[in-house]
């Protein structure tokens, strides 16, 4: 799966947590921090590929 797909697929979902269960509700921190990895990788990823 792609990587910005799986991205988006978290934030969706912490998104209904969040609205669900709550902002500072621990599912909903734990899909936050998840989240955050995923994007520091694709961060990561495009910073280690030059651009044309």
């Amino acid at each position: 799966m792609e990587l910005t797909f799986q991205i988006e697929l978290l934030r969706n979902k912490m998104i209904r947590v969040g609205i669900s269960k709550g902002l500072t509700a621990s599912e909903t921190i734990k899909l936050s921090e998840a989240l955050d990895s995923l994007i520091c990788l694709q961060l990561k990823m495009d910073c280690s590929f030059p651009s044309l």
